[in-house]
């Protein structure tokens, strides 16, 4: 059950940061909640901790700032950012195919990584609107014949504001039923490498943060197993917030 917005902003005033997810917490579609931005006004030091596939930091960070939140690009960790930051050092100057939408592809451009497709060293899975049966095709076979099988996180959908967005390990589960093989890494919530980038970061122990999320299975239990504490939040908790309303115009995340 979602906490209270007296019972989270309790818990934020006794934590020295706050780690935030993005999608279904923070932000539904492409826009921020008015209360979570009210949440977010009221703390100190805060990192983004999120699954999310399909969004660069800068542009995370471009949202956040235009809202008024000041946030450093080091304490921005989303899953799809990180997963390209890793394989450009990994796979450079080797070929890789990456399943993902525009946005990242021009990412994964910019940091170097070689889209070929052909003789794959490694397939990528990000969140991709327009996946399709060629993309599969193509994915599948070369997980298949070897190629090292990344995917940015296992969730398999984020809510949104009519309904919900299929995300990456829905699609990466018809790779895998395909290919016959289980992801060789998996970089987002509930595994740990995104709180432990954070942590780092904010040069701070687990006993002194506190995650919020809309995900029991990612964000609570992620948290939870590296000793942080963590508050489920959603819709309730932010209309709870003081002069804060929600949106309820239809967006697709970004």
């Amino acid at each position: 059950m979602p906490a209270s917005w007296t019972e989270l902003c309790a818990a934020a005033g006794r934590a020295e940061a706050v780690l935030c997810d993005w999608d279904g917490c923070l932000a539904l579609g492409s826009r921020l909640h008015p209360g979570a931005v009210a949440f977010l006004r009221r703390v100190g030091r805060i990192a983004i901790v999120s699954n999310n596939s399909t969004m660069t930091r800068a542009e995370c960070r471009g949202q956040l700032v235009a809202a008024g939140i000041a946030v450093a690009s080091d304490d921005i960790h989303l899953a799809g950012d990180v997963l390209l930051r890793e394989a450009a050092r990994q796979f450079a100057g080797r070929p890789v195919t990456l399943v993902a939408g525009p946005a990242m592809r021009r990412e994964a451009e910019r940091l170097g990584l070689c889209l070929q497709g052909r003789d794959a060293a490694a397939v990528l899975v990000l969140r991709d609107p327009g996946f399709d049966f060629a993309t599969l095709c193509r994915a599948a076979n070369q997980v298949r014949d070897g190629a090292a099988y990344w995917i940015a996180n296992p969730d398999n959908m984020h809510p949104v504001a009519n309904g919900i967005a299929p995300e990456t390990g829905a699609l990466a589960a018809s790779i895998t039923a395909a290919a016959g093989r289980r992801p060789d890494r998996i970089i987002g919530k509930p595994h740990a490498l995104l709180f432990n980038r954070a942590m780092t970061g904010l040069d701070l122990q687990p006993e002194a943060l506190l995650m919020i999320g809309d995900n029991p299975d990612t964000d609570v239990k992620g948290a939870n197993a590296l000793a942080i504490h963590a508050l489920l939040v959603g819709r309730t908790t932010w209309k709870q917030s003081p002069g804060a309303r929600l949106c309820d115009r239809d967006a697709e995340t970004g």
